[in-house]
């Protein structure tokens, strides 16, 4: 091991690691976005709560609340779930940067290059099932404003 340790070359390290730190710093970005979304959401869903409890003015405003209401709840829930895949995915590109450094070590470890192959393809896995459960928080999104503006039939709601 200490023969090995001596003789990588940590300039190889670096440049075999600098792919997968790319995706541990982009995934990263992604679940800051999401963790900010997710905060707006959960405020929002506070302050109609709050409303609905103090009692709405006429029947349409509770109904419109109840469906909102509704939509928030399963968004938090869309967005609790793409954050937590996202934070998996987020370690299995760690695993990734660690099993890069240590197949430059270990060149001959079929072990290590399993690991790393089989993290950063389970990344990436995670990675896109965000994105497809951010893309279904969108879809919400659009189905909040329209029940919103359901209330307002004056405005044009296209």
């Amino acid at each position: 091991m200490g023969d090995a340790l001596y003789k990588a070359d940590i300039g190889k390290i670096v440049s075999v690691a600098s792919a997968p730190v790319s995706l541990v710093i982009a995934t990263s970005i992604f679940l800051h976005m999401l963790t900010s979304r997710y905060e707006a959401i959960y405020d929002r869903l506070r302050d109609l709560t709050d409303e609905y409890r103090k009692g709405a003015k006429d029947d349409q405003r509770r109904t419109s609340l109840r469906e909102q209401i509704s939509l928030y709840a399963r968004r938090i829930r869309v967005t609790q779930a793409a954050s937590r895949w996202l934070s998996i995915a987020v370690i299995s590109f760690l695993v990734t940067v660690a099993a890069s450094a240590f197949n430059i070590v270990y060149p001959s470890s079929f072990a290590i290059r399993l690991t790393g192959m089989f993290t950063l393809a389970f990344g990436i896995f995670l990675l896109t099932l965000s994105v497809v459960f951010e893309l279904y928080e969108d879809h919400l999104t659009q189905t909040t404003l329209r029940t919103e503006l359901s209330e307002f039939p004056e405005i044009p709601n296209d």
